[in-house]
C-alpha cells in the first residue's frame, strides 16, 4: 500500500522540514533513498550547446552505496551541471525516456523510496508500486 504524499512537500517524522516532492514538467529530478543507508540522486539539465557536436539535455547522478555521507538536500543540487555520471542527449524525449527508463525505475526496483523531487504524477514513488 503505498504512502500518501502531499503535492507540496513532505515533512520528516520528527517534525521538520523536509525537501518537497512536487509533481510538474521537465526537467525532472528525484533523491532516493534504500534502507541499507546508501541514496541516489538523479536530474536533468538543459543547455545551450558550444559547439554543433554538443548535446542541449543531459542526464546526472550522484550516490553513495554505503550511506557514509548524507547530502544537503536544502541546497539546489538538482540545478548542479555535473554528477558523479552525466549521460548526453539530442532531444527533452530521449532524456526523459532515459532518466524513466533507465534510472529512475531501477532505483525502485532496487529497493529505493523516493523521498523528494519533481516528477510526472503517475510515476512510482516506492518499491511496492513496481509493476
Amino acid at each position: 500500500m503505498s504512502r500518501a504524499i502531499d503535492e507540496t512537500k513532505r515533512e520528516e517524522e520528527a517534525g521538520g522540514r523536509q525537501p518537497a516532492l512536487v509533481h510538474g514538467d521537465p526537467p525532472y529530478y528525484a533523491y532516493f533513498e534504500h534502507p541499507d543507508g546508501s541514496w541516489y540522486m538523479l536530474w536533468m539539465t538543459h543547455t545551450i550547446p558550444k559547439t554543433a557536436r554538443g548535446h542541449p539535455w543531459h542526464v546526472h547522478a550522484t550516490y553513495d552505496k554505503h550511506g557514509a555521507t548524507r547530502p544537503d538536500l536544502n541546497s539546489p543540487w538538482h540545478e548542479q551541471p555535473y554528477g558523479m555520471r552525466n549521460w548526453d542527449f539530442d532531444t527533452l524525449a530521449d532524456a526523459i525516456d532515459y532518466f524513466y527508463k533507465q534510472r529512475y525505475l531501477l532505483r525502485i526496483k532496487h529497493g529505493y523510496y523516493l523521498k523528494a523531487g519533481k516528477i510526472p504524477r503517475d510515476w512510482p514513488v516506492e518499491p511496492e508500486n513496481w509493476g
